[in-house]
């Protein structure tokens, strides 16, 4: 296993697919308790990130945000164009 710290840019680029995997799914996630926190942190970053523009030292100020582990494990792939891999969460 390899272990590296990704930015969610990293994450998300769309290069890669998400799958989740049945067994994961049954853990669900409630609005209130972990979906508005974690959009309400996005959107304080995502608002700092627009308010320093191409300041490159407020950028630079901008603290970073730990989203917590993210697990995947990486699945032949599908196409030339896209690979899936799982999302597990921990």
């Amino acid at each position: 296993m390899e272990a590296k710290a990704l930015t969610p840019r990293d994450v998300f680029d769309g290069k890669v697919c998400y799958e989740i995997p049945p067994f994961q799914r049954p853990y669900v996630w409630t609005e209130e308790d972990q979906w508005q926190p974690l959009w309400d942190d996005i959107a304080r970053v995502a608002d700092a990130v627009l308010d320093a523009g191409a300041d490159e030292k407020a950028l630079a100020e901008i603290p970073g945000h730990f989203l917590g582990a993210v697990v995947v494990k990486q699945l032949p792939s599908v196409s030339t164009a896209m690979s899936w891999s799982p999302l597990v969460a921990m």
